[in-house]
């Protein structure tokens, strides 16, 4: 009678050469094969450790890296992975977490202050703040699609000194020396919207308040409008300064463009 392989192989016992009363062929013993698997996984482990082979591996990975069509590749998909609902959300959770704990929260300031004191992070930042501030906002945009472009100047991506005002602007009207300022609500802590923010808030409104005198001493009319007012009512800010600029061409140069007319009833 054949003794068959206890592992349901279907070899011939008879046929293999064994030590002993085994129920198992050559190698096919579990408890060999484990000690076998777990000692091929040691001397793997050994191999890769190695200085040599780290070191041919890292250069072949730099060198795949370094493909256009592994760089393109791998942009796309740390982007999607970025931006995905899912990812967001836990990094969300997780710094909400964080700053809740008040050793996590000092110690992330401390790293913030560090890399502050840095050139590089402060030259980076003041590039990424400049793009920030130099691109057109949709409420700019809105303004601008809204008024007559051959009165009111879009200031473009550089809004200082542009036509010769003496502070920044959004929009504005060169010849009858009127300003146009659009504040965002978050951003210059709009009272309605944000009415307890700090001495922060205090600051921010008191240096706007000294901008705004500033340009009226040098003889400009600031009109200034908050993103909520343009939300609750684009007629009435649009009638507030087609208004404005028809009275200051009327007062000032005695004459006022036919556009501008019919706004000069407008009280």
């Amino acid at each position: 009678m054949k003794r068959l392989c206890a592992c349901g192989c279907g070899k011939d016992l008879a046929l293999e050469w064994r030590i002993g009363d085994s129920s198992y062929a050559r190698g096919h013993d579990p408890v060999f094969r484990q000690k076998c698997s777990v000692a091929s996984k040691l001397v793997q482990k050994e191999v890769q450790n190695r200085p040599e082979v780290r070191a041919k591996r890292s250069a072949s990975a730099r060198k795949a890296a370094a493909l256009p069509e592994v760089k393109a590749r791998r942009s796309a998909s740390q982007l999607l992975a970025q931006n995905s609902s899912s990812t967001r959300k836990k990094k969300s959770v997780a710094l909400k977490a964080a700053w809740a704990d008040p050793t996590s929260k000092k110690r992330h300031i401390e790293g913030l202050k560090r890399a502050w004191d840095r050139p590089e992070v402060r030259a980076k930042h003041s590039i990424a703040s400049s793009g920030l501030y130099n691109r057109q906002t949709s409420y700019e945009r809105l303004l601008q699609d809204s008024l007559d472009n051959r009165i009111f100047k879009y200031t473009g991506l550089d809004k200082k000194r542009s036509y010769g005002q003496p502070i920044s602007s959004d929009l504005l009207a060169p010849t009858p020396r009127l300003i146009i300022q659009h504040d965002g609500c978050h951003f210059h802590h709009c009272p309605c919207c944000f009415p307890d923010r700090g001495t922060r808030a205090i600051a921010k409104h008191a240096k706007d308040r000294t901008l705004i005198q500033y340009a009226e001493a040098k003889g400009w009319v600031v009109l200034r409008f908050w993103s909520c007012d343009l939300d609750r009512d684009l007629d009435g800010v649009l009638a507030k300064i087609n208004s404005t600029a028809a009275r200051l061409y009327l007062s000032r140069l005695g004459w006022c463009p036919k556009t501008l007319r019919p706004w000069l009833e407008v009280s």
